[in-house]
Formats: C-alpha cells, sequence, structure tokens
C-alpha cells in the first residue's frame, strides 16, 4: 500500500504529464502519481511490481493498480515515458521500476562514477613500507596462541579498513557510534600521506555544517592520539567543510563551479556522514572528481538518511554484506594486514563493482 495519501504536487505532475502527452489514462495517471508521492518519501523510483493488482490507497476502494504486465505494456507506450539509454524523458521505465527522468540519469551517473573509481587501479603499494605503517599505527598483528594468525585470529577490522582504503581508489567504511570510524581514517590519511611522500591533497567534507564541525573535531583528536611524527601529521588537514562549498554551489545557478569540465583540486577526498548523500548530491560529486583522485565514504548506514531520494550508503553497504573480494587483493589483504581467513576467504569479485553494474543505488530508504 502506498504510505499517506497522494499530495497534490503529485496530482499536478501526473495532469501536467497528461497535457503534455495529449492523453492519459488512469492507469497511466496512477503510476504519475505515486512515483512523485514515492520519490517524495526518499525512494529513487516507483517498483511497480509492489503495487501492481493492488489498492495503493484503501480510502478509494474503486481505483485499482493493473497486472504488472498491462501496466508496464501500458506504460511505455505513453509518450512521456522514455527507455533506459533513450532520449531524455520526464518519465523513465526501466524493467518494472518507473522513475522520474532526472532520477534516472543520477542514479546512471552514480553507478559509472563508482565502476570507474573501482576499476581504476590505485598507484603502485610498496607492501612491506604498508605492513610496517599499520603495524606502527594500529599495533602488532593480533594473533590467537598457538596459531596461524590469517586463519585463527579475530578480524581486525580497522586495520583492514585501513589496508583497503589504501590499497583502492573507493573505500566506504561503515560502524555505529565508537567504532572507530574516524579514529581510523586518521591512520588512513597518514598512510597514504606517507606513501606519496608529503605530496597529497586531502579534502575532509561532510553533506551539512554541523557533520563538518564534528568531523573537524574528530580528525584533530584522532590526529593527536596517533602520535605521528610532527612533520607527517601536519599532511593532514583538521578543517572540514560541508560539500556544497566545496563543490562551490552558487545562489541562482544550478551547475556548481566544480564538475566534470572543472573538476576538484585534490588527490583524495574524505566524506564523513555519507549516510546523508542524496543521489543527485552523490552524482554532482562523482562528476566534480578528478579521474586519479581517491574517494572514502565514512558513516553509520543505520542512521542519518538523506533528506532528498536515495540512500547511496545503504544501497552500497547493502550490496557489499557479503564480501567479495578478487583473489589479487585478499593476497595483498593477507600480506599488508595479516587479514585473517575470516575476512579474506571469499568468492572472486567486487562487490562494489557488481552492484554497480546492476545498479548499485537502486534502493529504498524504508
Amino acid at each position: 500500500m502506498a504510505t499517506g495519501a497522494l499530495r497534490p504536487l503529485d496530482l499536478h505532475l501526473s495532469r501536467w504529464l497528461v497535457r503534455l502527452a495529449g492523453s492519459g489514462g488512469a492507469a497511466q495517471q496512477l503510476a504519475a502519481a505515486l512515483v512523485s508521492l514515492r520519490t517524495g518519501a526518499g525512494d529513487v523510483c516507483l517498483d511497480l511490481a509492489r503495487f501492481a493488482g493492488t489498492q495503493p490507497f484503501p480510502a478509494v476502494p474503486g481505483l485499482q493498480a493493473p497486472a504488472l504486465a498491462d501496466w508496464c505494456a501500458t506504460l511505455a507506450a505513453w509518450s512521456v515515458v522514455g527507455a533506459p539509454g533513450g532520449a531524455p524523458a520526464p518519465l523513465v521505465l526501466d524493467g518494472e521500476l518507473l522513475y522520474l527522468g532526472r532520477y534516472h540519469a543520477a542514479e546512471q551517473a552514480v553507478a559509472r562514477g563508482i565502476l570507474a573509481l573501482v576499476r581504476r587501479p590505485a598507484p603502485p603499494v610498496d607492501r612491506a613500507r604498508l605492513r610496517a605503517g599499520l603495524q606502527r599505527l594500529f599495533g602488532p598483528v593480533p594473533t590467537a596462541a598457538g596459531s596461524d594468525h590469517t586463519s585463527a585470529a579475530a578480524p581486525d577490522w580497522q586495520r583492514s579498513a585501513a589496508a583497503l582504503a589504501v590499497l583502492q581508489r573507493f573505500c566506504v567504511i561503515s560502524g555505529g557510534p565508537g567504532t572507530g570510524k574516524t579514529y581510523t581514517v586518521a591512520r588512513i590519511l597518514a598512510l597514504l600521506a606517507e606513501a606519496a611522500g608529503g605530496v597529497l591533497r586531502i579534502a575532509l567534507a561532510a553533506p551539512t555544517g554541523k557533520a563538518a564541525a564534528r568531523l573537524t573535531e574528530s580528525i584533530r583528536a584522532a590526529r593527536a592520539e596517533a602520535a605521528l611524527d610532527p612533520a607527517l601529521a601536519a599532511l593532514i588537514p583538521e578543517q572540514a567543510q560541508t560539500l556544497h562549498r566545496l563543490l562551490g554551489f552558487r545562489p541562482g545557478r544550478e551547475r556548481p563551479r566544480h564538475h566534470a569540465g572543472n573538476p576538484l583540486h585534490l588527490d583524495l577526498l574524505v566524506v564523513d556522514e555519507a549516510s546523508m548523500l542524496d543521489l543527485t548530491l552523490m552524482a554532482r560529486l562523482l562528476a566534480a572528481l578528478p579521474a586519479t583522485a581517491r574517494l572514502i565514504l565514512l558513516g553509520d548506514r543505520e542512521q542519518l538518511a538523506s533528506v532528498e531520494a536515495g540512500m547511496v550508503l545503504g544501497d552500497l553497504c547493502g550490496r557489499a554484506r557479503v564480501p567479495c573480494w578478487s583473489a589479487p587483493l585478499r593476497a595483498a589483504l593477507a600480506e599488508t594486514a595479516g587479514a585473517p581467513a575470516a575476512v579474506v576467504s571469499a568468492a572472486d569479485g567486487a562487490p562494489v563493482a557488481s552492484g554497480a553494474d546492476t545498479g548499485a543505488t537502486r534502493g529504498r530508504r524504508r
């Protein structure tokens, strides 16, 4: 059942599309109103299968959605509905999912951007140096008494996350309050700055001003706690900013200062409270990211959902619930982080890459 009654905005969109198309039956108008309603509730699309054959609004007993196949065929024949890869249209039908056109475009842009990140190899890593750095910053590799550390020790997720962030261009670190996300990322920044010989342009950002202020405080505290060499600590920035300020959004202008044609001037971007990233902002961010840059997303996928449609962090984490790393990456993890079998044993493949291939951000908030 649909959550809540249709809003005036939903009805207005439905009627506007009928006028634009010059036609529109009840099934088409219902779909248009529902996709507007669900987008307003945080979904990026309308799952037609969820509503097909039902009465979406029990208070209106005569209003029933068609069977799924009939509904899809009716929508595909409507002139205001486009197809994936086709000409821009107000609505896009992708299989059994109906989108507002801008959100379908944003979802595809995010998928392409993430795929580009995970498929572009990171600079070569001196694994012996990385292992030494991990031991210096995280302590000796934990082992179980009398056992091989790669098979019996409990997973050290902070150490493994740090190794992954160095070995790859894209890393997502998710965890609840107090799990050490900022503690870990401060050490990641130290490792990467050291590996780059001190030539690393780092930016810290968050979706809101409050989140940026918290990130600033957390990084300062974590940097001091890590007891880094002063020269290395100086390479780690303390000040975070909002993503809107970073990208250069300006009043009255749709396009920010930084975009694909004028990318950000940085080598590494860390985004905290990434659960608040909506689909369109993530698309803007990825478009403005230089081809050679790294991206680290921090957050708790269970908290602080985005205000606008899309739940990027939750969808990415949902795709990667079952570890699925390539054999070379598993070998690198075992060699550098001493990652136990519980961490590295999995089927070949990259979870984010696989997810992006099939629509990595095609989730729902509720």
